[in-house]
């Protein structure tokens, strides 16, 4: 084992942190350990048998140990490079099984404080980092220069499935939507339509047989699904009580056309994380064989983070959460969109640009795409608004779209083409 933490770089970077020398057998394993860890954690490589010895010759010096344990750590690592073991991968593996076994331990250990609080995230996230000591992903990665032939056949072949919002003129400029793994965000004034246009999105991808889960840590699960069956069936919201069997009969109907889904989930604001939705969703998948085509959260910003306790800021946490929901859309295989308010001085703005928006640049870093809609109380009156798209990451920003014909009286953020 001694000489498989000398020879093998990776070991050390792998379980460094958790290795404890204490658990080596004898005095001189102990020692040998001690001093190896030394070396690393100072100088961040491995040390060779020779430096390991003069570590200990160090610990002399300093009048910490005698020269009988330098004499121990000289003989041992002698005869450890003259060992030649049968399986070194398996030493490896066996180092980082005991370092991962220390990490847990502590994990829990520091669960267990955490308990009565009630920080059950917290723990969970715990043991998650201690079980990923020493794992490695050995997936090369894509090689450039080899993957040549492979991508041109890509490009030439089948392109990226890309979903759209349901407003051409704004899927236009995304080159279609977002693919999977990408997070899209509208930025606007309270009351301007964050919410209309996530419903817009989620009909628009049901039309195409897509499946929205939607989750709202705001509105009521009743008052999204109304706003649904407005947009779908093009019944004013308000008349939906007085047109009862005409909508009944319509969304059945134009389910049997497109093929869509939609789940839509309230959670509690604040202390709702990633981790709560993954839990949902994974049961969607398991108990109703629901996959998500597009996840839609309404909205981010009333999210907390599974990981808040790293963070001493608040828009630290709500950028967290903006790059959580990004792994998660790629860890769902689909594209996320949420919402996100302006600040004060973007409440009143006639162009929502990326300094009007609340509590986070971060939003700004860890977004793909955020458009900003944009409405004047003239603008308000004549059902009209503007899109700004204030950064897409592979297309040119700082473009407006509009004036746009607005239907937010059927649930839409842009009035539906003939047609469409």
């Amino acid at each position: 084992m001694l000489r498989q933490l000398v020879s093998d770089p990776t070991v050390l970077a792998r379980a460094g942190a958790y290795l404890e020398p204490k658990r080596f057998p004898s005095e001189a394993g102990q020692d040998c350990a001690q001093a190896i860890v030394a070396y690393w954690k100072r100088l961040g490589h491995a040390p060779t048998p020779t430096a390991v010895v003069q570590e200990a010759r160090g610990w002399q010096e300093a009048g910490k140990r005698g020269p009988e344990a330098v004499q121990r750590v000289a003989a041992t690592m002698d005869a450890a490079a003259d060992v030649v073991p049968a399986d070194g991968a398996y030493v490896t593996e066996q180092v980082c099984n005991e370092a991962r076994k220390v990490a847990i331990f502590k994990a829990l250990d520091d669960g267990l404080k955490a308990w009565g609080a009630g920080r059950l995230d917290e723990i969970e996230a715990g043991v998650a980092r201690a079980g990923a000591i020493g794992r490695v992903d050995f997936d090369p990665g894509v090689d450039w220069a080899g993957s040549v032939g492979a991508r041109t056949e890509r490009r030439k072949g089948s392109e990226e499935r890309r979903w759209g919002t349901g407003v051409p003129e704004l899927d236009d400029m995304l080159r279609g939507g977002l693919a999977a793994g990408e997070l899209g965000a509208f930025v606007a004034a309270p009351g301007s339509g964050k919410s209309t246009a996530l419903v817009t999105v989620a009909t628009h991808v049901m039309n195409l047989g897509g499946t929205v889960v939607f989750y709202s840590f705001e509105m009521a699960e009743t008052d999204l699904v109304d706003r649904i069956d407005s947009a779908v069936t093009m019944v004013p919201l308000d008349q939906l009580r007085q047109h009862a069997d005409h909508v009944k009969g319509a969304v059945e109907a134009w389910l049997a056309r497109t093929g869509g889904a939609c789940i839509v989930k309230k959670f509690p604001a604040r202390t709702t994380t990633t981790s709560d939705v993954r839990a949902h969703l994974q049961h969607l998948r398991a108990e109703r064989s629901v996959s998500p085509t597009v996840l839609v959260f309404d909205y981010a910003d009333k999210m907390a983070s599974a990981d808040a306790k790293r963070y001493e800021k608040d828009h630290q946490v709500v950028g967290a959460v903006y790059d959580e929901l990004r792994n998660l859309g790629a860890e769902f295989g689909c594209p996320v969109w949420t919402a996100s308010q302006t600040n004060s001085e973007g409440d009143e703005a006639q162009v929502v640009g990326g300094h009007h928006i609340a509590r986070s640049r971060e939003k700004y870093a860890n977004a793909d795409v955020l458009v900003s809609i944009n409405r004047t109380e003239e603008e308000k009156r004549q059902e009209q608004l503007r899109l700004h798209l204030i950064k897409v990451r592979y297309a040119p920003d700082g473009m407006t779209i509009g004036p746009l014909r607005s239907d937010y009286g059927h649930g839409l953020l842009v009035a539906r083409r003939r047609g469409g």
